[in-house]
């Protein structure tokens, strides 16, 4: 500890002598109470009597209350001694500066460095030192950290003078701190392999090295441990400030706001009211004087570009031009340069951005620079129609965002992140939305090839092998005549009656295109993918097993989700845009929106739900469409096939007269499959009980003969059986139409497995479905798809559900609750059954209605 009252004799046994033991044993202790009151005792003693000692003691109180920490006592007792001190300022005007750095507080300190720059002759060669080291900290506070790095270099070597290498090593961990704004490596190398983490300055320090490695989460970590109340103002903001930008950066949006408003409260405490200011305005569109470092500089011109203040923006760019120096400076200066003449916009103005952003995207940035210019790359490529160039840009911006994603330390941040920024397939999308004004019906087309670009197309290989090059022939981003030609030629090949309903959801918008013949609408709203995901999962928490499906139709939480749910994903919106004459929705939906129940939302201004005007079905993407229509054209198989395992508690289902009935114990996954390669059926139904595994749909199984794992079938399994022939695969088991996304928001489950066999279509269900409702719907499915579409089928079966009709199981409690019956979707062909002309289709629709009538009687 400095002590200066050490140099000066005080007679042992004294009273002063007793205050001085006593205020170094509670210094010992770490005891700051202690020392203050035993100095504060021990300076009042000698007060009046001998001015040198005064001084001494008063120097050592304050030094060594700095050196516990206790900077707004320190900074009390100093003001108090600087009052009484007269010409004897100048050592206790070193104190106050450095306490005054110690704050955050650079003003103070230029003053302090102003008074005393007459005076240094008064100073000792420790104190000149010491001055020259918060004289070059401020000089970074504002920026300056050339000058903060010679500065320090003077400081470094007067200090070696004295030898006092303690102070050497103060020194040194600043000239670290400037290092890493400047975002040296060395410094970052130095700081990561030795942190300490005793102060405050420490954890900034410590934090900023772990940002530059992109390990967010970690930093986060860091400063929450210096982020409480019981931190001086000052250097609180800067923690809170570091916490914000962080926040931000991992997507948690929450928790950035609460650090505002703690940071807002913090800086209107700060004695240096300039810099909480400029802290805070580095956060937000708010105008202060000139930032201090380059970053906020460039930051603020990035926001005048956002705002379209472009004159604006090119002055202050201009200016910051002079203060490039590095490579880290060099990167965000072009990456700003470039994001301003893409805003331009005009064809010399695009040259200009490729060539600013492509040097913004090499390297030698950082990570986050070279993001946003690869993203901003892609954007001028795509506008200059070097389609090639630009996909590969965004690709490489979304391949880096999954780098960064995958250094945190949890998959809530790491979804999080990846969820709210865009990845190749959103800016295509975002690209030809931008020109839907300008191009009419070409740009919304250009958008739908964009959407169905980011539906996957591994299953087409599966509907018509040999045949996908044709089918996935998608046209060039910048061809929009050629996009509109691709679209009508798809809606040409549907009815009036029947629409196809595309939706995709970006990282701030969801999408949705209405396409029929002569039709093509698009609705686009604003909403924040991660929390749409957050909505939808609540949603599916909603029916996680009979429990929680029960509790929330009785709470009513599942009607209040769903809701909340078509409000953020502006589903009424794109109802609104489908004409009178359509009956029939083929729903394309990809990532989370797939799990929305269409079936049960309600139509705009009234109670009716989506159901009681559509029938719906699900396509993986828009070019599985054709294919599938051909393959059902093209089945050949003839008679039903009804699987029945041993099933405890599945209450039996009568059904439809099926040719085989495989029912019992031997019914095993060999002999199904045996079955199937033996006979062509047209449709397949199984009624089991079956386990969905939310973590790998690979390891999820249904239950057939025997009992345990010997008689599960998996997936893969019946992906491999023989259902060329089976236009209809119904799977009578809760969640057997669950799937799980993976890879270009491919979907694999049963529903999936069943169309790689060969099935033309599956009727599944999403989520746990009561055994008397699922029996009915089923069975009237069966029955409806004799003579109807499909969709319509179940369509039909679940309004006889939803409004009571004769024969389904009324006395169940909130028996007609979308929760019972919209979890049953029909996947892929939405068309007939079967190809029988309509007088054959007629015939058995009046000998259908006749058995139904003899059975009532």
């Amino acid at each position: 500890m400095r002590s200066s009252a050490r140099r000066i004799a005080v007679e042992a046994g004294s009273r002063l002598a007793d205050l001085l033991t006593m205020g170094g044993e509670a210094f010992d202790r770490r005891d700051a109470n202690g020392v203050d009151d035993a100095y504060r005792r021990a300076v009042e003693h000698v007060a009046g009597t001998d001015r040198e000692l005064w001084l001494a003691l008063a120097i050592d109180h304050v030094a060594l209350l700095i050196e516990l920490r206790q900077l707004p006592l320190a900074a009390n007792r100093c003001a108090g001694y600087l009052d009484q001190a007269g010409s004897a300022r100048p050592s206790l005007l070193v104190l106050r500066a450095e306490i005054r750095s110690a704050q955050g507080n650079q003003d103070g300190v230029r003053e302090d460095a102003a008074e005393l720059a007459d005076r240094r002759d008064a100073l000792t060669a420790d104190e000149r030192a010491r001055m020259d080291r918060v004289t070059a900290l401020a000089a970074a506070g504002n920026g300056d950290l050339d000058g903060a790095r010679r500065g320090l270099d003077a400081a470094e070597r007067a200090f070696r003078v004295i030898g006092d290498l303690a102070a050497v090593r103060r020194v040194r961990r600043d000239r670290i701190l400037v290092g890493l704004h400047l975002g040296e490596q060395d410094a970052v190398d130095e700081v990561l392999t030795d942190p300490q983490l005793r102060t405050v300055a420490d954890h900034l320090a410590y934090a900023l090295a772990l940002k530059d490695r992109m390990r967010y989460e970690q930093a986060i970590q860091v400063l929450l441990a210096v982020a409480g109340p019981g931190v001086e103002p000052e250097r609180r903001a800067h923690v809170l400030h570091q916490l914000v930008v962080l926040y931000r950066i991992t997507a948690q949006p929450e928790e950035a706001d609460r650090c505002l408003t703690l940071l807002v409260d913090a800086v209107a405490v700060m004695a240096d009211q300039r810099i909480g200011a400029a802290l805070v305005a580095d956060l937000s569109d708010e105008r202060v004087a000139e930032p201090a470092r380059f970053d906020q500089r460039i930051r603020r011109v990035r926001r005048l570009i956002v705002g379209s203040q472009l004159a604006e923006a090119e002055a202050e760019l201009g200016s910051a031009r002079r203060a490039v120096r590095g490579d880290r400076e060099v990167g965000l200066w072009r990456l700003a340069a470039g994001e301003l003449e893409l805003t331009i916009g005009t064809e010399s103005s695009l040259r200009e951005a490729v060539e600013h952003l492509e040097i913004a995207a090499a390297d030698t940035s950082p990570a986050e620079v070279r993001v946003d210019a690869l993203r901003a790359l892609g954007r001028a490529c795509g506008r200059l129609g070097a389609d090639a160039a630009a996909a590969h840009s965004w690709a490489e911006a979304h391949r880096l965002e999954e780098h960064i994603a995958g250094l945190q330390l949890t998959d809530r941040v790491r979804i999080r992140m990846l969820q709210s920024v865009p990845d190749e397939h959103d800016e295509r999308i975002r690209a030809a939305f931008s020109m839907v004004d300008r191009r009419g019906i070409d740009g919304i087309a250009a958008v739908v090839v964009a959407m169905e670009a980011a539906r996957g197309a591994a299953i087409l290989g599966r509907i018509l092998p040999g045949d996908t090059g044709s089918v996935r022939d998608l046209p060039r981003p910048s061809d929009h005549e050629g996009a509109w030609r691709w679209i009508n030629q798809i809606g040409e090949r549907l009815p009036r009656s029947r629409v196809i309903w595309i939706m995709h959801s970006t990282h701030d918008r969801v999408h949705h295109a209405i396409l029929g013949r002569g039709l093509l609408q698009h609705v686009s709203v604003p909403c924040w993918r991660p929390a749409l995901e957050a909505a939808i999962d609540e949603l599916m928490s909603c029916w996680a097993n009979k429990d929680t499906l029960e509790d929330s139709i009785e709470s009513g939480q599942f009607e209040a989700r769903l809701a909340a749910v078509a409000d953020q994903a502006g589903i009424g919106a794109a109802l609104a845009e489908i004409p009178a004459q359509v009956r029939r929705i083929a729903a394309v939906a990809g990532g989370a929106l797939a799990e929305i129940p269409l079936a049960a939302v309600r139509l705009p201004g009234g109670q009716n739900r989506v159901c009681h005007r559509f029938a719906l079905s699900d396509l993986p993407c828009l070019s599985a469409l054709l294919p599938l229509q051909r393959r059902s054209r093209g089945l050949r198989g003839r008679y039903r096939l009804r699987i029945s395992p041993p099933a405890e508690g599945l209450a039996p289902a009568p059904g439809l007269p099926a040719r085989t009935r495989l029912a019992g114990t031997h019914v095993t996954p060999g002999a199904v499959r045996a079955e199937l390669e033996r006979h062509s059926y047209r449709q397949v139904r199984i009624d089991a009980h079956g386990r969905y595994d939310h973590g790998n749909t690979a390891r999820s199984w249904l239950q057939f003969a025997p009992a345990g794992k010997a008689g599960r079938l998996e997936p893969r399994a019946l992906q491999d059986m023989n259902l060329r022939g089976c236009a209809t695969m119904i799977l009578g088991a809760c969640e057997s139409g669950m799937a799980q996304r993976v890879g270009r928001d491919e979907r694999v489950g049963f529903a999936r497995a069943a169309i790689h066999a060969g099935a033309a279509s599956v009727v599944a269900a999403r989520w746990v479905a009561e055994d008397n409702v699922a029996g009915a719907v089923l069975d009237r499915f069966e029955g409806y798809a004799r003579y109807l579409p499909r969709d319509v089928a179940l369509q039909r079966a679940q309004r006889d559900i939803l409004r009571g009709a004769r024969g389904t199981p009324t006395e169940l409690p909130h028996a007609d609750h979308p929760a019972r019956w919209a979890c049953w979707t029909l996947f892929g062909d939405a068309g007939r059954e079967s190809g029988a002309p309509m007088i054959v289709r007629l015939v058995r629709r009046g000998q259908q209605l006749w058995r139904n009538h003899v059975r009532r009687r």
